[in-house]
């Protein structure tokens, strides 16, 4: 396979800035194009995701570079393909995403921007050296409460979840309480990468099911600070177990544009 250009479109829902490439590639070419396209300083992107063709019945079908599980990059994938597929206003979305075994909901305003998405719900929550480990399945994350948030901590963190479960990916959730803010940590096994994200999205479904894991059947919801932007989360819970958790904010899109890649990546058989 050779490529000499690709189009992409590059977003940014609350900070967790992302590259979807529109052009069919293979996925044994996913390593090459993102670590390119992750090197452009015009859009400091901290992930690349690859839209997939059509599936019948449903909106679109997208896999991120790892193969992970991202909510903010599915809520925009979802708007994406609404404004694809000529909508207007408000709409609910089904869009298969990787990470996850069945579709996702997702409802998209066209005109304001703004995305609302049914999460996966956790498929456990337990207690882990003090901390809390929730795992979506697409992802492991750590939710750690009023530890400061530094390089070497997560190493250490990362290195001892990667001995125990080897998760495909995986975060650390450094929670502050008292303001309600957060900053997020993720590892993709995959491609080997580490970012402190300006959002995450997934994370925030972690740290509110770690903070209303002992709280009785109701319905919850959170605002929750992160260093580039807001996610606002809610979840539903029942007796012993949770319903529907949802995750919203607004997303900002760039028109469409064709990116050249470099003359060693086109032309050397590895795209």
């Amino acid at each position: 396979m050779s490529l000499s250009s690709i189009q992409i479109i590059a977003a940014d829902p609350a900070g967790n800035k992302t590259i979807f490439v529109l052009t069919p590639v293979s996925r044994e070419f996913y390593q090459p194009i993102a670590s390119y396209l992750l090197s452009l300083k015009e859009h400091n992107a901290e992930q690349i995701a690859f839209v997939l063709p059509d599936e019948p019945g449903l909106h679109g079908r997208m896999e991120m570079c790892g193969l992970e599980f991202c909510g903010n990059a599915s809520r925009t994938f979802a708007l994406i393909q609404a404004k694809k597929l000529g909508f207007s206003g408000q709409h609910t979305l089904r869009v298969r995403v990787s990470g996850c075994e069945d579709p996702l909901d997702v409802e998209v305003n066209v005109e304001t921007n703004y995305t609302k998405i049914r999460m996966p719900v956790p498929l456990s929550i337990t207690s882990w050296n003090n901390d809390v480990l929730v795992d979506l399945g697409g992802i492991l994350h750590l939710v750690t409460m009023d530890k400061a948030p530094n390089p070497a901590a997560f190493e250490t963190l990362k290195e001892q979840l990667i001995q125990e479960y080897d998760p495909p990916a995986l975060g650390v959730m450094f929670f502050q309480p008292e303001n309600r803010s957060l900053t997020p940590v993720v590892y993709v096994a995959d491609v080997r990468t580490t970012y402190f994200e300006g959002s995450c999205a997934s994370g925030t479904v972690a740290v509110i099911a770690a903070l209303t894991h002992a709280c009785p059947s109701g319905d919850y919801s959170y605002t929750i600070q992160q260093p580039q932007g807001e996610l606002t989360a809610s979840i539903k819970k029942g007796k012993n177990h949770i319903d529907s958790v949802f995750i919203e904010g607004p997303v900002a899109a760039e028109e469409p544009i064709t990116i050249q890649l470099p003359l060693q990546l086109a032309c050397t058989g590895r795209i």
